[in-house]
């Protein structure tokens, strides 16, 4: 890929980074069967891959290693795992509505065990997913001490989370820390991404064009 071509990869990733980071808070804030709620859940994972692959592209140009290849590599399966799992979810918690249409207790007594079931698959699901992004983002933040654009700090904070939701899905598992009334690691893992995407939006797009202005 030229040079041209990977700009234009970092530009078209980070618009669909910031899409996800837009995507997130309406996803885990809006529930039902409607196109809407799927549209948000199918979509999400996608666009995070893109997103992280924008992240590995910028970071490989201000000083490539290992440890960037690694956390493109568990955030891109940490996508799959989270499309896989809010698909499969959206199909579990369907059964509701076939509980609704029928007064057979012998078909409600079959629905329910099929969505226990389901359930302890989908909570599978969600904990694989913890565990990628989990690894992603501290692969991510050992990345940014081997690279020049970046501040070097922000290897702490990543490093943090990334550690800290990996040990709180596996203290609660298979139940979410949110559920047993810990801290849900999600928002702050997209507080991290979300300041990475940031600083790659004003040295993208901003401080480009400030540059451009100066001549």
């Amino acid at each position: 890929m030229d040079k041209k071509e990977n700009d234009f990869a970092i530009k078209f990733g980070l618009i669909t980074g910031i899409a996800t980071s837009i995507i997130y808070p309406l996803m885990i804030t809006t529930h039902g069967f409607g196109l809407w709620p799927l549209f948000l859940e199918i979509s999400f994972g996608p666009l995070f891959i893109i997103g992280s692959y924008a992240i590995y592209l910028f970071i490989k140009k201000y000083g490539h290693s290992f440890f960037n290849q690694l956390g493109f590599l568990f955030s891109a399966l940490a996508g799959a795992a989270v499309l896989m799992m809010l698909t499969v979810q959206k199909s579990v918690f369907s059964m509701s509505m076939d509980m609704k249409k029928t007064d057979d207790p012998a078909v409600q007594e079959m629905i329910r065990r099929s969505f226990k079931s389901g359930n302890l698959t989908q909570l599978g699901m969600d904990f694989c997913w913890d565990v990628l992004v989990s690894l992603g983002m501290f692969f991510f933040a050992l990345a940014i001490t081997r690279q020049s654009y970046f501040p070097k700090w922000l290897f702490v904070p990543g490093l943090l989370i990334g550690l800290g939701g990996l040990f709180l899905n596996m203290l609660t598992f298979p139940i979410p820390p949110a559920d047993d009334q810990l801290i849900d690691p999600g928002p702050f893992f997209a507080i991290f991404y979300g300041v990475l995407l940031i600083i790659m939006l004003y040295a993208v797009f901003i401080k480009k064009t400030l540059s451009h202005e100066s001549l």
